[in-house]
């Protein structure tokens, strides 16, 4: 029997309307341990963005138009409806909770938001029905909680030391009147503390929750059963006692909160919560215990502060970009030589990773690496398969998106080439892309403009060909953390969260054309403060990315003489910059790739 039936029996014997599920753990996380991979074990859908509602009737799967091909692939014969989201007419869980009428709604409330829950009570009149780990009676071989070496970040790529941000946030917190303030996103407590980890795939960090008050610290963190690097973790946690904050193990997390929630002086303090990231299973001990006006929700102030990269975190990330642009032209000089002899996409993954991992600093990929052929990269999310994968043949296209994790930062690229003749289409949307990539790099804007400005600055020229692509244009990027980083958000709908200086993220157009070909560009941009004059203060936004365009696939005449200009520049920067450190044939072939063109 399916899980999902077994699912639908529990639910109609329970008298339960409806379950909600979200693509989550308890940190509300984007990358999951495979632990809580729950959506893709009981649908077989692979995308990052899920969620799902069961009755016990129907099964409903929500994702967003990057997935609409590989959702169709994955659930292909299964009875599982797909609803699309950021779509005109979109119909939200909530919509689709009042139309079915469900009265008594379930969530597993460790793997659910605050906000989220929020959202769901408004449905119904009932409380919510929480199964904190519900998925466990089903999945009976279900991974176990990550539990892997904790090591410290190096300061000198992080420009403050873990006194310092502790410092910084008891600033806020007593600016604000807040007593404690508890901490659940991943990244967020490591940026705080300056802590590493491997617990989730490709991204630095450990399952952990951390409050902090005005004095103390307590980090709630897989303490047992390390199986390797006992001592860098010991040495790791002696440095954290040393700076005040007191280790508990992750799982006592309920148990110390319950205990400090329900003491004498708690009903008079204030402590602070982020609706988004804290799970509903945690906040409902703040609702047993304290009256309502004890519970403030509000954006994390870390957040911004985070995305906001100081000078040493800067000159850290360039640091990453140059090495990166090295493995990326020792890569991109491999594929020119090697295509049409029998390589796939996935050899071809292999050789960019083996690469990147020659690198000193190297901790792992910044995410699974996107290697795409033709129709392949239709497909932008497309995992290639070891088995199976196409073979790269001397004509069409070819998409590589990849990254890395450095002790001194984090990368993310993507590179589209020729690898031989391509049809007047690829060609065209090619130029497309590539123009759209520098109108946004060469944006300049008022100071406190948003994401999405700059985003119709980058599309304008695709939707005057009356063609568009269903992504953000970019996102933020962590410093040796996420590769996905929240603010800044470079999307076709409106954020409220402001461009500011310090601020990393990715510039990535594209065209996906269902199978034939697809083409995206990125680099990384800085936003910096330009000009400020009579008219007010702007800010504009310098490449960090050091790997060169493809001149070869380029219609002319598409590209204005500015922009022309911008990428024979760009091109002349990453040869001056990478030829001394690249092999002698390498630096050869790169100077040939970057000779300028003509508008």
């Amino acid at each position: 029997m399916s899980a999902i039936k077994q699912i639908r029996d529990y639910l109609a014997e329970n008298c339960i309307d409806a379950l909600v599920l979200y693509n989550s753990d308890p940190h509300e996380s984007e990358y999951l341990a495979p632990r809580y991979c729950s959506i893709e074990w009981l649908s077989g859908f692979k995308g990052e963005n899920a969620k799902m509602v069961i009755t016990p009737s129907r099964s409903v799967l929500w994702t967003d138009p990057r997935y609409e091909i590989q959702v169709a692939q994955d659930l292909a014969g299964s009875d599982i409806e797909v609803l699309m989201e950021r779509v005109p007419n979109a119909i939200s869980i909530p919509d689709f909770l009042k139309s079915v009428e469900a009265k008594t709604i379930a969530i597993d409330s460790l793997t659910t938001s605050v906000a989220a829950a929020l959202e769901l009570q408004d449905v119904t009149e009932n409380a919510l029905i929480c199964l904190p780990d519900f998925l466990d009676r089903f999945w009976k071989e279900r991974p176990a909680m990550p539990c892997k070496d904790i090591f410290e970040a190096d300061v000198r790529y992080m420009g403050e030391s873990r006194e310092e941000r502790l410092s910084w946030l008891r600033g806020i917190m007593e600016k604000e009147g807040t007593d404690y303030i508890l901490i659940s996103e991943l990244s967020e407590i490591a940026w705080l503390l300056n802590i590493r980890s491997s617990e989730i795939d490709y991204n630095p960090l450990a399952m952990a929750h951390l409050l902090v008050s005005l004095d103390d610290a307590y980090l709630y963190i897989r303490k047992i059963g390390k199986a390797h690097g006992e001592i860098t973790t010991a040495s790791t946690f002696a440095a954290l006692e040393q700076a005040g904050v007191s280790i508990y193990d992750y799982d006592e997390v309920t148990s110390v909160l319950s205990t400090l929630l329900s003491s004498p002086g708690a009903k008079t303090m204030k402590f602070r919560i982020d609706p988004s990231t804290t799970n509903y299973e945690i906040y409902r001990l703040f609702l047993e215990s304290l009256p309502e006006n004890c519970i403030v929700q509000a954006d994390s102030p870390i957040t911004v502060r985070k995305a906001c990269k100081n000078s040493v975190e800067i000159e850290a990330m360039k640091k990453a970009h140059f090495e990166d642009g090295i493995a990326m032209e020792k890569f991109l000089y491999w594929i020119d030589n090697n295509a049409g002899e029998g390589v796939t996409e996935y050899d071809a993954m292999q050789v960019l990773d083996e690469y990147r991992a020659e690198i000193e600093g190297y901790h792992s990929l910044s995410f699974g690496t996107i290697s795409a052929y033709g129709p392949s990269a239709a497909l932008p999310h497309y995992m290639t398969p070891a088995e199976g994968s196409l073979e790269l043949q001397r004509c069409g296209l070819y998409l590589v998106d990849s990254g890395g994790q450095y002790d001194f930062g984090t990368t993310d690229i993507t590179r589209t080439v020729p690898l031989g003749e391509c049809s007047q289409e690829e060609m065209l949307d090619y130029t497309l892309v590539l123009k759209a990539h520098i109108r946004c790099a060469m944006a300049v804007l008022p100071a406190g403009s948003f994401g999405i400005q700059l985003d119709a600055i980058s599309r304008d020229c695709l939707w005057r060909a009356r063609k568009n692509f269903f992504h953000g244009l970019g996102h933020g990027v962590g410093m040796f953390l996420g590769v996905h980083e929240c603010p800044p958000n470079v999307r076709s709908r409106f954020i409220d969260s402001p461009m500011l200086p310090g601020m990393i993220f990715s510039d990535e157009p594209g065209i996906y054309v269902q199978g034939s070909h697809g083409i995206r560009h990125e680099n990384l941009l800085l936003c910096t403060q330009d000009e400020t004059n009579d008219y007010g203060s702007f800010i504009s936004f310098e490449t960090l990315t050091l790997c060169h365009f493809d001149t070869r696939a380029i219609v002319p005449g598409i590209l204005s003489s500015e922009e022309t200009e911008w990428l024979n520049q760009y091109n002349a920067t990453v040869y001056n910059s990478l030829k001394d450190s690249l092999p002698q044939e390498v630096a050869d072939w790169l100077y040939d790739m970057t000779q300028p063109i003509e508008c």
